[in-house]
């Protein structure tokens, strides 16, 4: 008789000690995204890179012992977008007083499916001449719906 008030017992005070404020709420309108940079340095632009989004992504490219120049795929975090705000915008900026010219593209994900690419260039083939019109920085909106 104990072993089944006991059974009736436990299960009910776990249920009713759950709180509706336990559960996550589920936001449609908010998504999952992150950012792919490839650097195409072929001439060796020394420096670092920086990317920010109105996400909150805020990811430096900094040369280290083992890269003195930066070229490669990076990826950056992981972060949560919530629709309403506007576009998304994403900013990409050159940091460094090199010369030569890196071929940059930026594919963005949303909830992992590329959602969006774009190519640019950044750099100074001199001190009066950049590599492209954007000089070192490149700014774009993104409308995801």
């Amino acid at each position: 008789m104990k072993k089944l008030l006991l059974l009736l017992i436990i299960p009910t005070i776990c249920f009713f000690s759950c709180k509706e404020d336990d559960v996550q709420n589920f936001n449609p309108n908010s998504y999952l995204i992150h950012h792919q940079v490839i650097i195409d340095n072929n001439d060796s632009l020394q420096g670092s890179f920086y990317l920010y989004t109105t996400a909150g992504h805020s990811y430096y490219l900094n040369p280290s012992d083992t890269m003195a120049i930066i070229n490669g795929v990076f990826g950056a975090p992981l972060k949560d977008w919530h629709l309403g705000g506007g576009a998304y915008t994403v900013m990409f900026y050159y940091i460094g007083n090199g010369f030569g010219c890196a071929d940059i593209e930026i594919n963005t994900f949303v909830d992992f499916e590329l959602y969006h690419s774009t190519n640019f260039n950044v750099g100074k083939i001199n001190d009066q001449v950049f590599c492209a019109w954007n000089e070192n920085s490149f700014q774009y909106p993104i409308w995801i719906q």
